[in-house]
């Protein structure tokens, strides 16, 4: 009840109400701004003229290329989760390394692992 009340008070200044109201996230929309923005800024790192220069790296497993997009879909994601959620400081993006050679596990690696 004094949900009402209060919206029928806050009908004077919308600014209050709208931001006390849930916003809907269209998650493949996200993701995929948050992706673009990766791409977009590991090509002006790696000095790359587009997009699918930067693409053919990582399928050919240029290590820096694929160090890039790592990290920049890690400091994307923080930027958006940061906007959503003001209690979020920080996000980190952990290597794991067991010392399993490329040729032990080829078979498990695909293109879209990290």
């Amino acid at each position: 009840m004094s949900k009402i009340l209060n919206r029928k008070q806050d009908k004077q200044n919308t600014g209050v109400l709208a931001a006390s109201l849930p916003r809907r996230i269209d998650p493949v929309s996200t993701a995929n701004s948050i992706v673009n923005t990766a791409l977009t800024n590991s090509v002006d790192k790696m000095r790359l003229g587009n997009v699918q220069a930067f693409i053919d790296c990582i399928k050919k497993g240029d290590p820096m290329a694929c160090s890039y997009c790592h990290y920049n879909i890690a400091k994307e994601l923080g930027r958006v989760l940061g906007l959503w959620d003001k209690d979020i400081k920080a996000v980190y993006a952990y290597g794991y390394d067991d010392n399993t050679t490329d040729e032990e596990c080829y078979e498990d690696i695909s293109s879209s692992s990290l």
